[in-house]
C-alpha cells in the first residue's frame, strides 16, 4: 500500500478519533508526511516496504538536524502510531510491532515557578468577572497542569460548583478536583 494513500486514511482516522486534539492530528500529520519525503529519498514509497531500519535512520536523521528533542519525540510517536494503526486497521502487510518508544530526554528541565513568581503572577486586583475568571484559569492552570486547550474547551455544564470539580474533555480525560 502507498504511503501517501495511507497517510490520508490516518488523517481522516485522526480526525474520528475523539482522544486526538485536532491539533495533535495537524502535527502527526505534517510529521507524517515529512517522513514519506525521507522514505521516497531513499525509495521506499510502500508501507510494507518500511521497516525497522528505516524508522531508525529516520530518528538519527531528526536529532542530527538540531532539532529540539521533543520535536524529535513527536515525530517519532507520530510514525509509531502511524505504523501501529497501518500493521492493525489496514490490509497492509507490516511484519513488525512499531519500534519501543524513545524516552523524552532527560536534559530538557521542566522549570518551576517559584512561589513569589506565583503571588505576582496573581497579584492583580479582581475588579471585574473577567479578572476573576482570569485568576482562576492561572490557578487551575498552576494547581492542576491543565492546558490552555483543555480550558478553551471547557462548557459550562463541565464545571460542577458543588462538588469543586471541573470534568476535563479530550485526550486523558480526568477530573481536576479542587
Amino acid at each position: 500500500m502507498k504511503i501517501d494513500d495511507l497517510i490520508e486514511a490516518f488523517a481522516a482516522h485522526l480526525a474520528d478519533d475523539p482522544g486526538t486534539s485536532p491539533r495533535t492530528a495537524e502535527f502527526y500529520v505534517a510529521d507524517l508526511r515529512e517522513f514519506a519525503r525521507f522514505l521516497e529519498e531513499r525509495d521506499v514509497s510502500r508501507v510494507e516496504d518500511v521497516g525497522v531500519g528505516a524508522v531508525m535512520e529516520f530518528r538519527n536523521y531528526l536529532l542530527e538536524g538540531n532539532r529540539k528533542r521533543f520535536t524529535v519525540y513527536r515525530k517519532d510517536a507520530a510514525v509509531r502510531r502511524f505504523l501501529d494503526w497501518a500493521r492493525t486497521s489496514t490490509d497492509a502487510d507490516i511484519d513488525f510491532d512499531p519500534i519501543e518508544p524513545m524516552h523524552q530526554p532527560l536534559d530538557q528541565r521542566i522549570v518551576f515557578l517559584e512561589r513569589d513568581e506565583v503571588d505576582q503572577l496573581l497579584s492583580f486586583p479582581l475588579n471585574t468577572r473577567d479578572d476573576a475568571r482570569d485568576a482562576a484559569v492561572i490557578r487551575l492552570m498552576l494547581d492542576t497542569g491543565v492546558t490552555v486547550s483543555e480550558i478553551r474547551a471547557l462548557l459550562e455544564s463541565d464545571v460542577d460548583l458543588e462538588a469543586a470539580q471541573i470534568h476535563l474533555g479530550g485526550p486523558g480525560s480526568h477530573l481536576a478536583p479542587r
